[in-house]
């Protein structure tokens, strides 16, 4: 067993507290890698939290937007990679993309058609 991280037991205890309507629940193996799962589909950010992150990186900067959209896509990701790190997941078999494939720093935010 691949010992979960920090915030694996966090979101496997949340689905352990749902699914028995009890806070003292202990969650087992099929939580944690329910939170594995849940926390790797959370890898990709979409337009509204890119541009979430723009704008609170401008109000920060004082308007000097230096966080473009790759920059907020990298660090979102490494966020989550370090949360439920990229590894074997014995309960559901999904893929996630490469590392390689973060967009160009040249990305800009446009609103998905």
């Amino acid at each position: 067993m691949i010992e979960p991280t920090e915030m694996e037991m966090r979101v496997a205890k949340a689905l352990a507290e749902f699914q028995y309507g009890n806070p003292s629940a202990k969650p087992g193996q099929d939580h944690i890698e329910e939170a594995r799962v849940a926390i790797r589909a959370m890898r990709e950010p979409n337009y509204t939290m890119l541009k979430k992150a723009v704008r609170a990186d401008a109000t920060l900067n004082n308007a000097n937007y230096s966080l473009v959209g790759a920059d907020a896509i990298s660090i979102w990701r490494s966020m989550v990679d370090a949360a439920s790190p990229l590894r074997e997941i014995t309960a559901t078999p999904f893929r996630l993309r490469p590392e390689n494939e973060i967009p160009p720093r040249s990305f800009t935010l446009a609103k998905p058609e």
